[in-house]
């Protein structure tokens, strides 16, 4: 945090994750993931004593697309080529405000 006064205070953060190519999947079925970067970050303004804080927080900021999970699609023979793909969530901007007691 970065002091703005004596009684206010800034804060700023990035988060970048790497992954390098990938397969989802079990042993039978398995689909690829090409490698991805995700950025979060986040901005805050908040007293210098902590007592309340404004943040603005956003995940994933380049709205990748990640395969988390895939599998043979339930009830279908295990070799067929009918999948099932579970994706990350896309970009979110959240507002968060703290006020401490």
């Amino acid at each position: 945090y970065t002091p703005l006064s004596d009684r206010l205070a800034l804060g700023l953060g990035v988060n970048v994750a790497f992954a390098t190519e990938q397969r989802t999947g079990n042993s039978v079925f398995q689909i690829p993931q090409d490698g991805f970067a995700t950025v979060d970050a986040y901005a805050s303004i908040g007293t210098t004593d902590g007592q309340w804080e404004l943040k603005v927080v956003a995940t994933n900021l380049g709205d990748e697309q990640i395969i988390t999970n895939s599998g043979n699609r339930p009830f279908l023979p295990p070799d067929g080529d009918d999948s099932v793909v579970t994706l990350n969530r896309g970009r979110q901007v959240a507002l968060e405000f703290g006020y401490r007691f």
